[in-house]
């Protein structure tokens, strides 16, 4: 009885493996070891979910003591047949064969290569062989079954493969003239080991004399052959390698056509099969699995990848539709065609973008000091601490899956790469209605949102060749469905914080679970994730994104209440839980315990460290975290500015921001310290994901960063100094409680929104965003912290003595006013005497020569006494103390000039901003070498030996070109003295 059994059949497969059993086989057995989870059929069903996999099971026993067998030309017939009633035949086809399998095989290539029946489509779809010790000129059978221990009694199965059979010589003569026709490509194996002390099949006999194939040995006997140890097995690696090299283009094509053709959002929109639209979106389908193909040549050996990223997209579109039931909106017939190609149009684009980068070497992980801007902005961003222990680990244990999780991590966040700029590329080359593409380009840029950026989904209804397209209505249907479908890299780095450990997360097994999952109805206006885990870490990242999930139908079912265009989606569940996922069982057990149990921090204690002296030192520090988020929103609104001044022509972008501290008591006794910019503002949205949560930054949002690549492409520069998003917590040294008055700009119109207000009684405290009583304020914000009693013996910190300290230069004016006394600062350094008991603080008074600034890099000023190091214009010293900042003395900072490190010069810092952390000697030489030509034109008369040999300078610095030298760093005192005027 011969029957055909599924392992793997994906709903549109570009291709089928059929694997063929031998003698006494068996269609699980032959292709499993004794261990659980090695039946590797399943192995490449689950690598290529665009492939079916099936296995065959027959009758072929080699005795007819254990059953009966029909001859091959016959079973040949036979198993076409069954193939066919499976549908196999339809597509590319690749068989897989062991032993007397393979001899099966080739009879039915033959037979149906020389046939004009319904069976030629196998000649025709074959695109590959795979012979496991295959004897294709005959084996010494009889010795061989009875050495496996059977008591002989020859079947019509063996008879025709006794060796040097005329038969098998027939055979293996025909289908070698037939390959050398056809563009079949073969791979054959053969045993070099004995089984019992008998050589089944001899090389000789598994050589089938195709020319240009090769025949490999494999450590293993004739049973063993065919059953790889793991995953990374030479035979495993080979068949996978094979069998990709069979998913060609074309197949890829087909397999897109056939799911945007049938899709049955076009029955919902009425339009027939024939329709030009609807076939004009299948030729596109035809044109993006291409450009998918070639885009994902540029990234081999990348495991984040998802073949099936398009299918799963648009399986859950459909799912959508079914969960609205009777409330589903009727579809326009281009609104169908939007749906349908705004899941492939996804996935190219986003693989595209990827591919665009690829140059950069993604898994070098090193500093290559390269002048490509992107490579350089890659090494930064892996230089960043929050990566810090992934890219030592995937150094360390050579882990590929960790690099290209940086990369990807990078790469969707790279400003510099126009994400805007290359969808349109991408639609431009589809062949559609420029109409049409101009939609799916607004929509395939929407179902990255997040849960915060609905408001820009704000399109109700555009005109394609006079049909309406609800565009916010398929938006948010695009957005919930890529949801629902998990695409990996969108999940928590939970993930990838288990790989390149002990136990760590397999990736096809984290595949698995993201393809088996399911959302299911549960109670009214919920739906549960079903999905089965492997790993703690899977379990834990796909109820993460549940719960992101939970917060997306909340927010989309909040603006559905408010438009009556998308009345629809009020049928949608609000809700969405992770109580169906759970661990896989493995013989009847889970695969491990929950709860997990997780390495945790004591979040009270935290608190405290993050907001005490034993981390920032001085609690008047707070006040310079005050002033850098201050600063980062003012350069926020002058990149604004400058953007809009690109785009609109007479605009005017001059805009200088201001910085006003101001410190004092109410009118109910209570001392305050306020903190008034005139940046860009905050939402209720920013106020919720960014300032109310420690530990997140403005920049690292994907609102943020798709405005940051729209500046980048019109050469609008913005270098925020934030580096870990925890500096609020440090005000509550001073503070007991926080008041926030904010109102946002609107980035594309310098329109404000409403201001807005928030009290916070203290770190981990509950809050509320309320409406400003006072809607007259600007835009901006104002941060006021009520000051707590510092006791008897002590006062609170003073804003002005504080920033008289640290900030040296301001890159937007800034005030400060302490009941009465007042300090100003700009771009000038003003002069200013350290007390002689004081180590620390900016030090530089006499006359000073303040040079020009150095675009993206920093700036040099001359001082006649004293000296510093500056970043971002704040007070701090250098780390490593290297060339230019060496210390041959006992001297903490440079002598006879102040530096300024900013944007791309700009160092890491220690987290209590006191320490440059890194080595910038390099940057600080670059910068006093640019500016030696300005110390001998300026630099006044007062430099006198005398006064010069009382002092030792900085260092010396000769620069030829100029036929002068300057002075620069720690040198000694004779440097000066040769070269004085």
């Amino acid at each position: 009885m011969t029957k055909v059994l599924s392992v793997g059949t994906p709903e549109h497969p570009v291709l089928d493996v059929v694997f063929i059993h031998g003698l006494d086989g068996d269609a699980r057995k032959t292709w499993s070891r004794k261990e659980k989870e090695s039946f590797w059929p399943k192995w490449l069903a689950e690598e290529f979910v665009d492939v079916a996999v099936w296995t065959v099971d027959y009758d072929a026993w080699s005795s007819g003591w254990r059953g009966q067998s029909m001859p091959l030309q016959d079973r040949a017939g036979n198993l076409m047949m069954q193939l066919r009633n499976h549908g196999i035949g339809e597509r590319p086809l690749c068989f897989v064969t062991h032993s007397m399998g393979g001899l099966l095989a080739k009879e039915i290539l033959l037979q149906a290569a020389e046939a004009r029946t319904e069976f030629a489509v196998f000649a025709a779809q074959t695109k590959g062989v795979v012979f496991f010790a295959t004897p294709h000129t005959g084996a010494d059978l009889t010795k061989a079954v009875q050495t496996l221990g059977v008591v002989y009694r020859a079947t019509p199965a063996v008879s025709d493969l006794e060796r040097d059979q005329p038969y098998l010589r027939n055979l293996s003569d025909r289908y070698r003239n037939w390959v050398d026709k056809v563009e079949v490509q073969n791979l054959v194996f053969f045993e070099a080991h004995r089984t019992m002390g008998t050589r089944v099949v001899d090389p000789t006999s598994a050589n089938p004399g195709l020319a240009g194939t090769l025949v490999v040995a494999v450590d293993a006997n004739h049973r063993d052959i065919c059953k790889p140890a793991d995953r990374d097995s030479v035979v495993y690696r080979a068949v996978k390698r094979f069998v990709n090299d069979l998913r060609s283009p074309e197949q890829h094509a087909h397999a897109w056509a056939q799911l945007v053709g049938r899709q049955s959002l076009w029955i919902r929109s009425g339009t027939e099969e024939d329709d030009p639209l609807r076939r004009e979106c299948v030729a596109a389908a035809d044109h993006l699995a291409l450009r998918r193909h070639e885009a994902e040549e540029a990234l081999p050996g990348d495991p984040w990848l998802e073949a099936d990223l398009a299918e799963r997209i648009a399986d859950e579109v459909e799912r959508l539709f079914d969960f609205l039931g009777e409330s589903a909106p009727e579809l326009t017939a281009a609104e169908g065609a939007v749906l349908s190609l705004a899941p492939l149009v996804y996935q190219v684009h986003w693989v595209r973008r990827a591919s665009s980068l690829s140059r950069i070497k993604p898994t070098t992980l090193e500093q290559t000091g390269s002048s490509d801007p992107d490579r350089d902005a890659y090494e930064r961003f892996l230089h960043l601490p929050r990566w810090g222990r992934l890219v030592s680990r995937a150094r360390v244990v050579e882990s590929e899956a960790i690099a290209w999780w940086l990369f990807h991590r990078w790469e969707a966040g790279a400003p510099r790469v126009g994400t805007g700029d290359l969808l349109d590329g991408l639609l431009a080359e589809v062949p559609i209605a420029t109409d049409l593409a101009n939609i799916l380009g607004q929509v395939v840029a929407a179902m990255r949102l997040g849960v915060d950026e609905l408001k820009h989904v704000d399109k109700p209804v555009r005109w394609v060749s006079g049909i309406p397209v609800r565009e916010q209505l398929l938006s948010l249907i695009l957005l919930l469905a890529r949801a629902w479908a998990i695409e990996l890299l969108t999940l928590s780095p939970t993930v990838v914080e288990h790989l390149g450990i002990g136990e760590p997360v397999e990736l096809d097994h984290l595949r698995k679970a993201v393809r088996g999952r399911h959302w299911n109805p549960a109670q009214r206006d919920t739906v549960t994730l079903q999905a089965a885990c492997r790993h703690e870490a899977e379990y834990e990242a796909l109820r993460e994104h549940a719960a992101w999930v939970d917060a997306l139908l909340h927010a989309v079912r909040r603006f559905a209440e408010y438009s009556s265009p998308l009345g629809s989606l009020r049928a949608l569940p609000t809700r969405a839980s992770a109580d169906d996922v759970k661990p896989e069982r493995e013989s009847g057990k889970p695969a491990f315990e929950v709860p997990i149990t997780r390495f945790r921090m004591d979040e009270s204690r935290i608190q405290e460290l993050l907001m005490g002296k034993r981390l920032y030192g001085d609690p008047a520090l707070a006040i310079r975290e005050l002033y850098q988020n201050a600063l980062d929103a003012c350069r926020y609104r002058k990149a604004c500015h400058d953007y809009q001044a690109k785009v609109q022509d007479g605009l005017n972008a001059e805009w200088q921001g201001q910085i006003t501290f101001t410190q004092g008591v109410d009118s109910l006794g209570r001392a305050y310290l306020q903190c008034t910019d005139d940046g860009v503002g905050m939402n209720k949205e920013e106020l919720r994901s960014v300032f109310a949560i420690a530990g997140t930054r403005l920049v690292e949002r994907a609102e943020f960063q798709r405005q940051w690549a729209k500046w980048q492409t019109h050469g609008v520069r913005f270098a925020p100094n934030s580096q870990f998003g925890i500096g609020v917590l440090s005000y509550f040294m001073i503070a007991d409680k926080i008041v926030v008055t904010t109102r946002r700009m609107d980035t594309t119109s310098d329109q404000p929104s409403p201001a807005l207000e928030v009290t916070i009684a203290g770190p981990g405290h509950l809050f509320r965003i309320r409406k400003a009583v006072d809607q007259s304020v600007k835009i901006g914000t104002t941060v006021r912290l009520y000051l707590r009693d510092p006791g008897p013996r002590a006062a609170p910190p003073s804003c002005v003595d504080l920033l008289r300290k640290v900030l040296g230069v301001a890159e937007h004016r800034t005030v400060a006013d302490h009941e009465g006394r007042r300090e100003t600062w700009s771009t000038e350094l003003v002069p200013r005497e350290r007390p002689a008991w004081d180590q620390d603080g900016i030090n530089a008074h006499g006359v000073l020569v303040q040079c020009e600034a150095v675009p993206g890099g920093g700036q040099v000023i001359w001082c006649e006494h004293g000296g510093a190091l500056l970043v971002d214009g704040l007070y701090l010293r250098p780390d490593v103390r290297r060339g230019v900042l060496a210390d041959p003395g006992d001297a903490l900072e440079p002598f006879g000039v102040v530096i300024n490190l900013v944007d791309d010069w700009r160092p890491e810092l220690s987290v209590n901003r006191a320490l440059a952390l890194g080595d910038v000697s390099d940057h600080v030489r670059t910068l006093l070498t640019r500016s030696v030509d300005t110390l001998f034109e300026k630099m006044p008369s007062i430099f006198t030996r005398t006064a010069l040999t009382s002092r030792y300078g900085v260092c010396d610095l000769v620069r030829p070109s100029s036929g002068r030298p300057g002075f620069v760093g720690r040198g000694g005192r004779s440097a000066w003295l040769e070269h004085l005027v």
